[in-house]
């Protein structure tokens, strides 16, 4: 079993020198628009300018293989599920047996959602891999975000990447115990479910231990001073505006041509 590395990657990028609010403005922005758009194409060309600006990141995509598997194997099964419920609608592309059958209303609900689905992650993978946590802290402190709030968020980016290399200690203790599962669908809910346990005793043990941290440092008991200076930049903005035009352009094109997948689905309205 091998666990997905989500955290934040030091790097010099475009998107790296961009700030952490403008870049949750940013990824807000994409997460609203994909659910504006009811036409795959559109949500395909959106899909390619989020993939476009992960590579602007210049993110290693050795960094982010695992990340990259798990996506693919979640858009298989949206799109499989998708494809096989839509049963009965639209004109039939392909019969599978067994009264299963691709409809055209199928393929079509399957590519918005994937293309949907995928751009969400892809957005929120530029979002974690170049925004540094304690960047983010000083920048909810500036725009008035109370410290406990803000620092909730912070928890959430730094418990994750510990929670993945406690997964793997717990894994390579159990190979060097020798431990065994069976194959199969039982071999491979036993080998998760015996994950569940240490990690849970992890988490308690670290949440416990940061708590008292923060009490001996009196957290929130009054203003607090950062090292780091925060500062609206350029990056930051020429990111935004570059979204806002492109997304504009779709939804002109959107608004004149109409959907650019013209699909016949009888009973079925998009």
């Amino acid at each position: 079993m091998s666990f997905v590395k989500m955290q934040f990657v030091p790097g010099r990028s475009f998107v790296h020198r961009s700030d952490p609010i403008l870049k949750l403005i940013w990824l807000v922005f994409v997460s609203f628009f994909v659910f504006v758009l009811s036409d795959p194409v559109y949500m395909l060309l959106v899909l390619l300018y989020v993939s476009a600006i992960f590579v602007v990141s210049r993110t290693s995509f050795r960094q982010a293989a695992g990340m990259f598997s798990l996506l693919a194997l979640l858009l298989v099964i949206v799109l499989a599920f998708q494809v096989l419920t839509n049963q009965g609608r639209g004109q039939v592309v392909l019969e599978l047996g067994l009264g299963l059958k691709v409809t055209t209303a199928g393929l079509y609900a399957g590519i918005l959602l994937t293309s949907r689905f995928a751009t969400l992650l892809m957005a929120s993978m530029v979002y974690i891999f170049t925004t540094d946590p304690m960047d983010l802290a000083v920048a909810a402190s500036h725009v008035g975000v109370p410290d406990r709030l803000a620092f909730s968020f912070i928890l959430a980016l730094r418990f994750l990447p510990m929670m993945t290399e406690e997964g793997t200690v717990v894994r390579h203790a159990q190979i060097v115990r020798g431990l065994t599962r069976e194959k199969g669908l039982r071999g491979f809910l036993d080998r998760y479910a015996g994950y569940v346990l240490p990690l849970l005793l992890v988490g308690i043990r670290r949440a416990v231990n940061m708590g008292i941290a923060m009490d001996c440092r009196a957290f929130s008991s009054g203003k607090r001073t950062f090292l780091r200076e925060f500062r609206w930049s350029n990056s930051g903005k020429i990111l935004l505006l570059a979204t806002v035009i492109y997304f504009a352009v779709i939804l002109y094109v959107d608004a004149t041509q109409g959907h650019l997948l013209k699909v016949q689905i009888e009973h079925w309205s998009w």
